[in-house]
């Protein structure tokens, strides 16, 4: 009898290890495109200037929204993007990297980490400020986004929702600086409700986001362009 139940505990972990080995990978922050990734660094690609056509003369700063749009688009673009940061940390440590008169537009992603962190919605609009007129000293057109908000995540929503401080008041404060600062403005919304999140990730947008949202990009830059007679 006992030897019959040595041998059924054996057939037991035997089985779970099977299943759990057969468990197909999903794409995590840490496993995209093949690649480890170690979030404890920033990452950042400034090769490309303003002569090289498509995304050479586009720069993104941000946080790990931005580092899955860098990485899951099509096309190259010069990113500096962190997990987790801040405009704050993102003032003070990518501002310093970026040459003047490189790159002729920044999509700044900005906003989720300041409501995780609670930021008083009043220093956020301030540094935001900041960032835009580091950026625009260095000769940048500047497009931002409402990604902000977690809407296409229930779950998300539901987590925060004790939040004194809420997505939206982010998203009006880069708003308000958009007018006053005749910035360039990028529809998400919609593709964050279209396309969900990755699996097993609570927060971050499912890969095919990225490619519409550069697409929409790259159409605001070409109007800006137009409008600017800008070759």
């Amino acid at each position: 009898m006992i030897n019959y139940i040595k041998k059924f505990n054996i057939f037991i972990i035997a089985l779970v290890i099977l299943l759990t080995s057969s468990i197909p990978a999903y794409p995590i922050l840490n496993q995209l495109q093949g690649r480890d990734h170690d979030y404890e660094n920033t990452f950042s690609y400034l090769s490309k200037g303003p002569e090289l056509t498509s995304g050479g003369e586009l720069l993104v700063l941000g946080d790990s929204f931005g580092f899955l749009f860098c990485e899951y688009v099509e096309r190259g673009v010069n990113y500096v993007v962190h997990q987790g940061y801040t405009v704050e940390k993102i003032y003070n440590e990518f501002l310093p990297l970026v040459e003047g008169n490189k790159y002729k537009y920044c999509f700044l992603m900005i906003g989720p980490n300041d409501f995780m962190k609670q930021t008083e919605v009043s220093a956020f609009k301030s540094i935001v400020q900041l960032i835009v007129n580091d950026l625009k000293s260095k000769g940048m057109q500047v497009i931002v986004t409402d990604y902000c908000d977690p809407d296409y995540n229930s779950n998300m929503t539901y987590s925060l929702s004790h939040y004194p401080l809420k997505c939206w008041q982010y998203d009006s404060a880069i708003k308000d600086v958009k007018r006053y600062n005749d910035l360039l403005y990028v529809e998400m919304r919609d593709l964050l409700n279209l396309y969900g999140r990755l699996p097993m990730d609570p927060v971050h947008p499912d890969k095919a986001l990225y490619n519409p949202l550069l697409e929409r990009v790259e159409k605001i830059i070409e109007n800006d362009k137009i409008l600017r007679g800008i070759n």
